[in-house]
């Protein structure tokens, strides 16, 4: 709720935030937007530190307080900030190719492939 009240109300937030690593270190961030996306809740910010907008997901802050500096107006990174997220967490992962056969109607399968994992492609004469 910090979080998304420090993005309502633009105002600069200070956190601990641990890296995937482990390494642990302070934050002072612009937030902008959250996004949940591949069963996490990511925070779309502007890092003083870094100068530069990152991703974090939010789970990983520690400590976190709303301070009373303004967050100032930036350009989101892209239109739609769930595809942004989800492409950026695509792109560190190992790409492996399949396919997988399933025998169901395609709207329920649809709803089991998180954006990112895969694409489902109804079976032709022809695949």
């Amino acid at each position: 709720m910090l979080i998304a009240r420090a993005c309502r109300d633009c105002r600069q937030i200070l956190c601990q935030y641990r890296r995937y690593s482990g390494e642990t270190g302070n934050r002072q961030l612009e937030p902008l937007h959250l996004v949940h996306a591949m069963g996490h809740l990511y925070l779309i910010a502007y890092s003083l530190e870094a100068a530069g907008g990152r991703t974090f997901r939010v789970d990983r802050r520690i400590d976190a307080e709303i301070t009373n500096k303004p967050s100032y107006a930036r350009k989101p990174p892209a239109e739609d900030l769930h595809d942004y997220v989800t492409a950026q967490l695509a792109a560190s992962w190992q790409h492996v190719s399949g396919t997988v056969r399933v025998h169901a109607p395609r709207a329920t399968v649809d709803a089991w492939i998180k954006q990112g994992w895969g694409t489902v492609t109804e079976e032709t004469a022809d695949t």
